[in-house]
């Protein structure tokens, strides 16, 4: 008789846990990169409730760019005046890309998880 309430119990507990709901958690998410003499650094931040990802560096950068991993194609690529901008995720294919910036000295490399927030997520989130 025991056996057969804790293996109810255990059914009832089981079903329970796959019917509740998967609440996402937001993210931010934050990316450093610093160049090969520490000077210049870059910081990326990715807030997973936006489709907005800002880039900003110690020293300006005039170039950036996305690089698909896989192919090794360029995916964007746009002229930047001083040290922050903005990258639209909607623009891009969800994926994994290297990020270049581009400063009078240095290449800056990082990669980076682009994943755009869904329009209707967007809106049952406000």
């Amino acid at each position: 008789m025991l056996k057969k309430a804790l293996l109810l119990l255990f059914i009832g507990s089981f079903f329970n846990v796959l019917s509740a709901q998967v609440k996402k958690t937001p993210q931010l998410i934050k990316y450093v990169t610093t160049a090969p003499d520490g000077t210049t650094s870059i910081t990326i931040f990715d807030d997973s409730r936006s489709n907005l990802m800002q880039l900003e560096a110690t020293d300006g950068f005039y170039k950036y760019q996305l690089i698909d991993i896989h192919s090794n194609k360029e995916v964007l690529s746009r002229q930047n005046k001083g040290r922050r901008c903005t990258i639209n995720k909607l623009t891009i294919a969800d994926g994994t890309y290297d990020l270049r910036l581009f400063t009078d000295n240095f290449v800056i490399s990082s990669r980076v998880t682009i994943s755009a927030v869904e329009e209707n997520s967007i809106a049952s989130n406000e």
